[in-house]
């Protein structure tokens, strides 16, 4: 079974992410997320889980993130969840 992050790795992620997005910039941020996301499905080596991460991240997958209303980063467990309006 593979595991899982726990969820302060979860909120190093996003903070590593959104560090990695202001140094690139606005103009960099499309190209950034695209070569991330692309990295990740290579060392994932599996296109079932890339799918269903891809229907996540849009919100259209199941839910696995049990990500609390209360996290530091406004909006983060909503977006997370697919819920931001």
């Amino acid at each position: 079974m593979k595991k899982l992050l726990e969820f302060s790795e979860l909120e190093e992620v996003y903070d590593l992410v959104a560090r990695a997005i202001d140094e690139v910039g606005v103009h960099g941020e499309s190209l950034f997320l695209s070569k991330l996301a692309m990295t990740l499905a290579h060392r994932v080596g599996d296109m079932g889980s890339v799918r269903d991460a891809i229907r996540i991240a849009v919100g259209s997958g199941v839910d696995l993130l049990p990500l609390e209303k209360s996290h530091p980063h406004p909006g983060v467990a909503d977006s997370a969840r697919g819920n931001l309006k």
